[in-house]
């Protein structure tokens, strides 16, 4: 499991509209103890792109 920080994008490639969605502190910990988030901050503004990655069927939709 990936366990490195992302840094953070600069100002520039950011939207610069309202925000949309702000995330702050969200994790997800799974019934068998597997954590799949912890701790995570996420801002998405009006004319940002988002991607999500990851092999098929590791929940990038749910």
């Amino acid at each position: 499991m990936m366990q490195e920080k992302v840094a953070q994008a600069p100002a520039s490639a950011s939207g610069k509209g309202p925000m949309l969605l702000a995330l702050r502190g969200v994790g997800k910990v799974f019934s068998n103890g597997v954590t799949a988030l912890s701790d995570v901050d996420l801002t998405i503004r009006e004319g940002d792109f988002l991607s999500l990655l990851g092999p098929s069927g590791c929940g990038k939709s749910t």
